[in-house]
């Protein structure tokens, strides 16, 4: 989960001014709503419902029945144009009646090793303890799709592609089990993913003939950057960047998705000769290292992971075009603003976080005002990392589902 230290640094990479910037160039949540084919199954891997769990959370249990992982391809758009992504699907392997369907949005990876499809999530442990079908999506630029650069934090893109996989895997369930007429929709994530969960419902209540089928019960957040330029706030004298590596991540995603905002601007332009000359963001964009790797890879070319050893003067002027640019492209991902959620929302964040803030939980609960949200989890429980593994157990006790 230490791989997961987002918004910190989205928000050291640039130094903004107190107002918050102006999105110019926002994208409409409410689209044509395309059909979604049956996906098409790249591998199937059947695994008892015991192996599973002990592959998973490296215990062992007694529990009967199985499970069959599948790996799909499926149907999805990106800035316009069509596409196919990969992800998986966890299915009960008896003909059960699937009666829960959770939707998993996965943390921060960046060795397409790492990607649901390769390395499975905690989550599909579900499968096994609730015999619910958990679909997990790689998201744009793993996976299938690892030649591309991911759009890091570009919310609505990440979260239509989290929800065609969704819609993919209702085609796929019902050739394989039978779809109870009063199923219900678990939506879940940590960190990226907790943003990405939030995104997904926004998403979902957006687009009516979605919605219809999603049936969301319930979305639980955890610790996600919803409200980038608060985060900034919160951290502009941090003076070490905990997890660099995701400095080059998004502000190539935003670039990708914003190429219009950020013409005439080459990512070259946010950082240090050294940091340049080390070819880091190339290693990035290769997916061959994970984190911790990157993250060595950069204090080897910069030295200690500060602000002014990784980024430019101009990256650092909080009047400069591309500081300005950046924190716009930001502005336009921030979850906080343009809706009130319709299905439940629940909110988890250790009060001791110093990677993901809990003025994200707090603006989005200030924001949400009278929207049907539980009662939020807040708590110190510690870092952003062991927040992660209380989180988890959430999940995986079935305390979401109350």
């Amino acid at each position: 989960m230490n791989r997961i230290a987002t918004i910190t640094l989205i928000l050291i990479a640039v130094a903004v001014a107190c107002t918050r910037p102006v999105a110019t160039a926002d994208r409409q949540w409410t689209e044509q709503t395309t059909e979604v084919d049956t996906p098409t199954i790249v591998s199937t891997q059947e695994i008892s419902s015991a192996d599973l769990l002990k592959r998973l959370m490296g215990a062992d249990f007694s529990i009967a029945g199985s499970v069959v992982v599948k790996k799909i391809h499926y149907q999805s758009t990106y800035n316009g144009k069509p596409i196919y992504l990969s992800g998986i699907v966890a299915l009960p392997n008896d003909n059960d009646t699937i009666r829960e369907i959770v939707i998993s949005n996965h943390w921060t990876i960046c060795s397409d090793a790492e990607c649901p499809s390769e390395s499975w999530p905690m989550d599909i442990a579900l499968c096994a303890t609730r015999r619910a079908m958990v679909v997990c999506a790689d998201y744009y630029g793993y996976g299938l799709t690892a030649t591309q650069v991911h759009p890091y934090l570009d919310a609505l893109s990440t979260a239509r592609h989290s929800t065609d996989c969704f819609r993919a895997a209702l085609l796929l369930c019902n050739s394989h089990n039978t779809l109870a007429t009063n199923y219900r929709t678990y939506n879940i994530g940590y960190s990226q993913g907790g943003a990405v969960a939030l995104a997904v419902q926004r998403y979902i209540e957006s687009n009516v003939a979605i919605d219809s089928v999603a049936r969301i019960e319930k979305t639980l957040c955890g610790a996600g950057p919803y409200d980038p330029v608060a985060c900034y706030r919160e951290y502009l004298n941090v003076d070490t960047l905990a997890y660099p590596v995701v400095v080059p991540m998004i502000i190539a995603g935003m670039k990708l998705s914003y190429p219009d905002m950020f013409e005439n601007i080459s990512e070259s332009d946010f950082f240090s000769n050294e940091f340049n000359t080390a070819g880091i963001s190339d290693s990035v964009k290769s997916k061959q290292y994970t984190a911790e790797q990157l993250n060595s890879l950069i204090c080897n070319a910069v030295g200690a992971a500060t602000p002014r050893n990784i980024f430019s003067v101009a990256s650092l002027d909080s009047t400069s075009v591309i500081s300005q640019k950046l924190l716009e492209a930001l502005e336009l991902n921030n979850l906080t603003t343009g809706w009130i959620p319709k299905h439940r929302v629940q909110f988890f964040h250790s009060t001791a976080d110093v990677v993901v803030p809990i003025i994200n939980t707090q603006n989005a609960l200030k924001a949400f005002g009278e929207c049907p949200t539980d009662s939020a989890i807040i708590a110190n429980m510690g870092t952003h990392n062991n927040a992660a593994m209380l989180f988890y157990q959430q999940v995986l006790q079935n305390n979401i589902f109350e």
